[in-house]
């Protein structure tokens, strides 16, 4: 059951079948109200597929979304690949829509991963390196804000702060969920105070 980060109101489900490992799983989103559906349902949809890569041996998933939920195709190119599309195959609200299947390969995943991770085994970066690491996701005045991220780019900025300052990725998303901006200056900040406290404690080579 996926709910609204701000309103706590139900917006759908997301759910697996066709569970067949080693080889592939079918997962598939399901909304319960069109206006509400998309970018909640699709940050729940890569959550999790997360989720199964890690619990799961599975080598590929597959994600099934009819065209009324309202999902940006390009977020969804970052790390999905559209194979499939069924062309007027579910009824809904009077009228028939595709549905259209992406796939995710657990190497790309892992690939993703392993860049996010990446960054939890360097040094106190300077404000410039720090900067080019999130750049993707910075607006003009050099502020992450929920309005300039699409879903999977607010999921993807989240762990990239959350790997490079220790705030989790929660609190970024529940922050920037909420209309505040995290600049570019107080996130330098925590990642100094993150990359001291690592080195004090031997996490850090």
């Amino acid at each position: 059951m996926v709910e609204s980060r701000l309103t706590g109101r139900g917006v759908g489900l997301v759910t697996s079948y066709n569970y067949n490992p080693p080889a592939s799983t079918y997962a598939a989103v399901m909304p319960a109200r069109t206006e509400t559906s998309g970018p909640e349902l699709t940050e729940a949809m890569a959550l999790f597929c997360g989720l199964i890569f890690v619990n799961d041996p599975v080598d590929k998933i597959y994600v099934e979304i009819a065209d009324y939920v309202g999902h940006d195709a390009r977020a969804l190119h970052r790390y999905f690949v559209e194979e499939a599309v069924f062309k007027d195959i579910v009824y809904r609200d009077g009228r028939t829509w595709d549905v259209r299947h992406w796939s995710l390969l657990r190497s790309t995943f892992e690939e993703h991963v392993a860049a996010a991770a990446q960054a939890s085994h360097t040094g106190p970066l300077t404000l410039e390196q720090l900067a080019d690491r999130v750049r993707p996701y910075l607006n003009s005045d050099d502020e992450l804000d929920r309005t300039d991220l699409d879903s999977l780019a607010l999921i993807e900025a989240a762990v990239a702060v959350e790997q490079l300052t220790g705030t989790l990725a929660e609190e970024v998303l529940d922050r920037l969920g909420l209309g505040e901006r995290l600049h570019l200056d107080e996130l330098h900040e925590r990642h100094i105070a993150s990359a001291v406290e690592r080195q004090l404690t031997g996490v850090m080579p």
